[in-house]
């Protein structure tokens, strides 16, 4: 998306803050759709992983344990799902 693609060249400039920013502000305008749900999913997925590499675990884990509520009936193969059991070894 143009959001995260945005994010991405913000992060690659070394400014976390505004990458933050931008993925903060397109998770917020998450839609009932089923792709628009998967797609606020991989923003926030990667939000969240700006905020670890940004000494805020704990913002981190809120946005994760909110993808894994949206999961909650999802296939145990979900890729999403995956991601998220996968990071959970680590906070």
């Amino acid at each position: 998306s143009s959001a995260q693609a945005l994010s991405a060249v913000w992060e690659t400039l070394g400014e976390s803050e505004r990458a933050i920013e931008v993925l903060e502000e397109a998770a917020r305008q998450k839609s009932r759709a089923l792709g628009a749900r998967v797609w606020w999913m991989e923003t926030s997925l990667k939000l969240a992983a700006l905020h670890r590499k940004a000494g805020r675990p704990a913002r981190a884990l809120a946005i994760e344990d909110e993808i894994r509520r949206y999961c909650a009936f999802a296939d145990p193969d979900f890729p999403i799902l995956v991601e998220l059991e996968r990071r959970s070894g680590r906070s």
